[in-house]
């Protein structure tokens, strides 16, 4: 399975299912998207682009045929994946996930603050990327009151403390390979960019690709009126929606 992390993540969110995945016979691969982490940047002119790279990181690894799964923007990489790769993804699983951005309802739904931030890294970027700055400096210097601040609004489910203790491991870790890296801004920026681009319409996604689509009814991140659109158009999916938020998977 090739797992797609979200945005402002990264590859350690991959760790979180490793145990439960070896038990049930699934081997994750959890690669950096370009510019996150140590990840070289790279600027793709569409989201289903960088499919060439995982197309060439299976064959490294022996892997014909994979399923691919993507959380919360991650998932919009997943379906990208699964389209330019249809002849080689079995079926494709997101959780989280938004419909794309050019469709202006789709951000009109989720709240100013993010529209802001998407809108601005869109069609602003040099001042997106001032502000981005402005905060990478902050999390370098008060990196545990910085990781307080952005999961704040994470809504993460009733669990365990195990669980708990794993999940704030899993979120510290992602935080760090994101903002403590010098890749960091332009990685960020480049990828916003793509949410707006994902190179195909979903009506023509591959028939033959069944899709899960898991999301929370309470996400206040990525509200569910935003991804209903994936489940509307693309042919073979099955939704799962759940009591929780954003990140209930």
């Amino acid at each position: 399975m090739l797992y797609c992390h979200g945005f402002l993540g990264s590859h350690h969110q991959g760790a979180l299912v490793d145990a439960c995945a070896r038990r049930n016979g699934l081997r994750v691969i959890a690669p950096n998207r370009p510019g996150i982490g140590r990840s070289s940047p790279h600027k793709f002119p569409v989201m289903t682009a960088p499919a060439a790279d995982m197309a060439e990181l299976m064959d490294a690894l022996g892997i014909g045929e994979f399923s691919v799964f993507g959380a919360s923007g991650g998932g919009c990489f997943a379906l990208s994946y699964a389209f330019a790769l249809s002849h080689r993804v079995r079926f494709a699983g997101v959780a989280g996930c938004m419909a794309p951005l050019d469709a202006t309802h789709n951000l009109r739904h989720m709240k100013m603050i993010r529209r802001m931030f998407l809108s601005g890294c869109h069609d602003h970027d040099r001042i997106a990327g001032w502000a981005l700055r402005m905060l990478f400096v902050f999390c370098r210097r008060f990196p545990r009151s910085a990781y307080r601040l952005l999961t704040m609004t994470a809504s993460t489910p009733p669990v365990t403390v195990e669980v708990r203790r794993r999940l704030d491991t899993m979120l510290y870790e992602d935080y760090g390979e994101v903002f403590m890296q010098r890749n960091g801004v332009r990685g960020l920026i480049d990828e916003v960019y793509l949410y707006f681009h994902w190179g195909f319409d979903l009506p023509e996604f591959p028939q033959h690709v069944p899709v899960l689509l898991f999301h929370g009814r309470g996400d206040a991140v990525i509200p569910w009126s935003v991804a209903r659109g994936i489940a509307r158009y693309i042919p073979r999916c099955r939704t799962f929606l759940m009591p929780g938020g954003h990140l209930t998977f």
